[in-house]
């Protein structure tokens, strides 16, 4: 509750993941009067192949009274610790015995109107809260409304764009760096609304469980390499200019090393070992918050993919809210390890366009390789050519 109220004063709101997918076998609640069938948990989980998870039992979301245990815990955290948002853990797996969608034969009817509930519960207690699902099956129901019979969730976990952004750096193993899943990220919605998911380019479970952070997944030898540095960049970049809700995995801003877990400690000193990346976050965060008044078309709903080029490894898109001067964004990245002079390529609308970020800037850091660009386009045409450094990222607007 301390936490809660230093990060409120602060200026932060805080959200919780929270796990109702299983309830590990050594709780209060396993076997709680003594008795099971099939040596599973008991009255208050299913104790059939229901009860089944990776990693516990599965509580009976049909009983009330772990319905409402459930529901008592959504209230706890809104009223009693005031958080601002909740993410619920797995939901494919409350959902369905296997943990897939559009697999009617394992599903649970019951956890699908739990879930329901506790949406409707939190959006009575805190109209303002986000509520998150971690469903991981890229269901439109997730977040569409109950009267359209969905689970009425804010958004849900895109955990695809991680993965498309490893496909396009080459970080998948057995892969042919690719760009389509980059598109096919950029260009996804769910019911028609770009904030209905949550992107990131790294999170707690990526970064973990066998993984490890993507800088350290560039170069294992030295997680603070020049090529690392400069994918990583890219990634974040991508995350905070895409459509959807940003998220960065903290640590990924001064480039900590390692998997993500809970027993090593943040590396605080790199934050002024590498102040020059950091303050490229900071950047990147002021143009998504639109700070200097001249990057709205990054918090609009609207993205076009206006380059592709697989060859080069080079994709452009497209931002806008309203459109217009100050609103309209063109994002250029190039995710190949080659420098391209004089790149060709045509503009969705003439005039010309500002760089506001180039992730190539010495000042960044000291050793990558600079290529300034100050404006391209022309008041007359749609056809431009620019520099781009390996594995960079070129922001401008109008």
């Amino acid at each position: 509750m301390k936490f809660v109220k230093e990060a409120h004063k602060r200026g932060m709101g805080v959200i919780l993941d929270v796990v109702y997918n299983h309830f590990f076998g050594d709780s209060d609640l396993w076997q709680y009067d003594g008795w099971s069938e099939n040596d599973r948990g008991g009255i208050y989980f299913y104790n059939d192949t229901r009860g089944d998870t990776p990693w516990g039992g599965r509580p009976d979301y049909g009983r009330p009274e772990v319905r409402q245990f459930i529901l008592d815990n959504i209230t706890m955290w809104l009223t009693e610790y005031h958080l601002d948002g909740l993410r619920v853990d797995s939901t494919i797996y409350m959902r369905n015995t296997e943990g897939r969608d559009n697999d009617p034969e394992h599903d649970i009817a019951d956890a699908w109107y739990l879930l329901q509930d506790i949406v409707e519960l939190a959006r009575k207690i805190n109209p303002q809260a986000i509520i998150i699902a971690e469903d991981c099956a890229n269901s439109a129901y997730i977040t569409k409304p109950r009267n359209e019979s969905g689970c009425a969730f804010d958004a849900q976990w895109e955990l695809g764009f991680p993965h498309a952004l490893r496909d396009a750096l080459g970080l998948t193993p057995s892969i042919t760096p690719t760009l389509a899943g980059v598109r096919y990220e950029l260009e996804r919605s769910y019911n028609g609304d770009a904030f209905e998911k949550v992107i990131f380019s790294d999170s707690h479970d990526t970064a973990a469980n066998g993984s490890v952070r993507l800088n350290d997944a560039v170069t294992p030898e030295d997680p603070t390499s020049l090529t690392a540095r400069q994918k990583s960049l890219l990634a974040t970049a991508l995350a905070l200019t895409a459509p959807g809700i940003p998220m960065i995995l903290q640590g990924a801003e001064f480039l900590q090393e390692g998997a993500f877990n809970d027993w090593q400690a943040l590396e605080w000193q790199h934050i002024d070992k590498y102040a020059g990346f950091v303050e490229a976050h900071k950047h990147l965060i002021d143009l998504r918050q639109n700070t200097y008044n001249n990057t709205a078309g990054l918090s609009g709903q609207h993205t076009a993919i206006f380059h592709q080029d697989d060859n080069n490894h080079v994709i452009g898109y497209h931002r806008w809210k309203a459109g217009g001067p100050d609103d309209d964004v063109l994002v250029l990245a190039n995710f190949s390890n080659k420098t391209l002079h004089d790149y060709h390529l045509a503009l969705p609308l003439p005039g010309t366009w500002i760089t506001r970020f180039n992730s190539s800037w010495k000042g960044y850091s000291p050793d990558f390789p600079e290529l300034p660009v100050d404006a391209i386009g022309a008041q007359d045409a749609t056809n431009a050519s620019v520099d781009l450094a390996p594995y960079s990222i070129i922001i401008f607007s109008q």
